[in-house]
């Protein structure tokens, strides 16, 4: 079945919706999607926005979407090259003498890109209340 064959697409009237719903399937995330779709949107909109319409119409686009191999092969690769950067990191190059992290943009691209969310938990972590030494780097 094509989506043009589907009846809950057919009951679409807004051709944003629709449109919203070919960028998905497209591989395109939600956000991605709904900026599409909606031009003058901003990218906050875009993000809440598009999240609500990726729940409201996700069994048509899980119905009708392609497994998009590509797009599911790069971010496999992606996150491959990012777990060898933080293989083969020196801890050195990201911490300091006392062993706090080192501002983000002192490091390297690359350092960068693999330590990125393990530095914002941390920063997260030393805010909290429950902070101890199992928190450190």
């Amino acid at each position: 079945m094509s989506l043009e064959d589907d009846p809950d697409y057919k009951k679409i009237k807004l051709e944003s919706h629709k449109a919203f719903i070919l960028n998905m399937m497209k591989g395109n995330s939600a956000t991605e999607s709904y900026s599409l779709a909606f031009p003058d949107a901003k990218r906050t909109t875009a993000g809440v926005k598009g999240s609500k319409l990726k729940r409201k119409y996700g069994d048509i686009i899980e119905r009708n979407a392609p497994i998009n191999m590509d797009r599911i092969e790069r971010v496999a690769n992606q996150t491959l090259h990012n777990l060898t950067l933080m293989a083969f990191a020196d801890a050195g190059e990201i911490v300091d003498r006392d062993g706090n992290p080192k501002p983000l943009h002192s490091l390297s691209k690359g350092m960068r890109m693999a330590f990125d969310k393990v530095y914002r938990d941390w920063e997260t972590d030393r805010k909290s209340t429950r902070l101890n030494s199992s928190h450190r780097l």
